[in-house]
């Protein structure tokens, strides 16, 4: 089976996506700065729009470059221009966890299989986060 969403709801180049592990959804970063958490239990029967959970909007002068989330669903993590920021995933959208790790012009981030790692990437450089 196979699958298109398309939606006026996505505006912009969708920079990155990911499913969450124990959920239906999967979250989307577009280049309009926003997340996008995305229902997908009834892709057949239902309209795009009405599969769109919530979103989370960042500021003007923060730049989302990639995200992840963490295999057991409680956390994301979103690689910005200046840094990594860690959020609380909830049923009605995203909260900061206030971790931040400085890495600057961060391209991805990854969690490990098991997520005790998260892994990011600049340019040539690879850290490896400890989010514990």
């Amino acid at each position: 089976m196979q699958t298109v969403l398309n939606s006026m709801l996505l505006t912009k180049k969708i920079l990155d996506i990911c499913s969450l592990p124990t959920k239906k959804m999967i979250l989307v970063l577009s280049g309009d700065k926003r997340i996008k958490a995305i229902k997908y239990e009834h892709v057949s029967s239902i309209s795009f729009d009405k599969m769109l959970a919530w979103q989370m909007i960042f500021n003007a002068n923060d730049q989302p470059n990639s995200l992840d989330v963490h295999p057991l669903t409680f956390t994301v993590a979103v690689g910005f221009k200046d840094g990594i920021k860690l959020f609380h995933i909830f049923s009605d959208g995203m909260k900061a966890a206030n971790i931040n790790f400085p890495f600057k012009n961060c391209e991805c981030v990854k969690y490990s299989r098991f997520g005790h790692l998260l892994i990011a990437g600049s340019t040539n450089q690879i850290m490896i986060i400890s989010p514990y």
